[in-house]
């Protein structure tokens, strides 16, 4: 209750409680992953109260996202997880989203030796690296990070 805070450009920011204290919670309504009664939020210039769908897009494709369990897609391997943003969200041809991809890896201390295993062939750490990797794939503005350095 009665929670402010702002960030600034190039400013980290971290909010510690214990458990069950909403943290999760917070984060949930701030990604527009859950809906959210009281308060407000204002990301990026964008309010989200009442975000148009066009406007929660075009939000969304200014952040990035690694949740507490790294929430990788078990059926694609290490490289189709780390560029899926680079799909979906750019016009890039192949051999530049390998290069990216080949790049942000190397950020999280991976090699490409990884690039075709299964998140289920890798340890907690490798795959919390993994997530991080997709999460700076676009070069995000905003990164959210729930529990970064768990597992690593």
């Amino acid at each position: 209750d009665g929670v402010s805070f702002e960030i600034n450009k190039n400013e980290i920011f971290g909010i510690l409680g214990g458990s069950g204290n909403g943290k999760s919670v917070l984060l949930k309504q701030m990604l527009m992953l859950e809906h959210f009664d009281e308060g407000e939020y204002e990301i990026l210039g964008f309010k989200l109260k009442n975000i148009s769908e066009e406007d929660a897009l075009a939000l969304r494709k200014k952040w990035g996202v690694v949740f507490q369990f790294s929430a990788l897609f078990s059926f694609f391997s290490v490289y189709e997880n780390i560029a899926i943003p680079l799909k979906e969200y750019t016009n890039l041809d192949s051999i530049a989203i390998k290069e990216l991809v080949l790049m942000k890896l190397k950020m999280v201390g991976l090699n490409e030796a990884v690039l075709k295993q299964l998140p289920s062939e890798l340890s907690g750490g490798m795959q919390k690296r993994v997530a991080i990797a997709r999460a700076l794939a676009l070069d995000s503005k905003l990164l959210f990070l729930d529990e970064p350095t768990s597992g690593l």
